[in-house]
C-alpha cells in the first residue's frame, strides 16, 4: 500500500491515487487502482480501475516496466471515469443553480409583496382596503 498522492489538483478539485496492487500471470501484469475525486466539499466519488501489460513474446519480459505500463493505462482509465463524472456533476448542477435562481427570484418577490402588505397596513388601511 502506497501513501495517498494527488496527482490531478485543480483548485477545489482533485483526484487522489490511494492504492495500487499488482498481479502478474504469464507475463501478463495487472495494475488495480482506488482513486478518488474531491468535489471541494461537497461530493466525492471513489474509482477502482484495472488495466494489464503483456510482453510481446520477442521482447525480455520485465516486471518493473510492466508495472509502470499498467499503472498508467488504469491511471489513464480513472482520469476518463473522473473526466466524465465531473460533466455529468456540472451538467445537474447548472439546472440545480437555474432552479435555484428562479426560486430566488421568487422569494424576492413575495418578500416585496410583505413590506409593501405591512407598509399599507401600517398606515391605517384596513386588510380588507388592501385585497
Amino acid at each position: 500500500m502506497k501513501k495517498k498522492r494527488k496527482y490531478f489538483y485543480l483548485g477545489d478539485v482533485n483526484l487522489t491515487f490511494n492504492t495500487k496492487t499488482y498481479k502478474t500471470k504469464d507475463n501478463v501484469i495487472y495494475a488495480t487502482i482506488t482513486s478518488t475525486l474531491h468535489v471541494d466539499d461537497l461530493v466525492s466519488k471513489e474509482f477502482v480501475t484495472t488495466a494489464f501489460a503483456k510482453c510481446s513474446p520477442e521482447d525480455k519480459f520485465d516486471e518493473r516496466i510492466g508495472q509502470k505500463i499498467s499503472a498508467a493505462r488504469a491511471e489513464n482509465k480513472a482520469y476518463e471515469l473522473a473526466e466524465n463524472f465531473l460533466k455529468k456533476l456540472s451538467s445537474k448542477y447548472v439546472k440545480l443553480a437555474a432552479a435555484c435562481d428562479e426560486r430566488a427570484n421568487m422569494l424576492h418577490e413575495y418578500a416585496w409583496r410583505n413590506r409593501w402588505f405591512v407598509n399599507k397596513i401600517g398606515h391605517g388601511l384596513k386588510y380588507d382596503d388592501v385585497f
